[in-house]
């Protein structure tokens, strides 16, 4: 697996995203300087992730273990 992105999203004491942040240290300052606009405000750590699922097989070639006339 990969890690993409990391971004910091605000949440409120209901769970609901109010803010997402790519910086840390900014979203720690919104936090603090909205806490009292929002009740339970907190911060989540959330990163995107990539990781294979699924490859096709690759086809045999058409000619693969026969014999070709011409």
């Amino acid at each position: 697996m990969t890690v993409i992105r990391t971004d910091y999203a605000a949440y409120n004491s209901r769970g609901v995203q109010v803010r997402t942040f790519n910086d840390l240290p900014r979203a720690r300052a919104w936090v603090r300087d909205n806490a009292s606009l929002h009740v339970g405000l907190h911060l989540q750590e959330v990163s995107l992730v990539a990781r294979k699922i699924y490859t096709p097989r690759s086809r045999p070639a058409a000619d693969c273990g026969r014999a070709v006339f011409a």
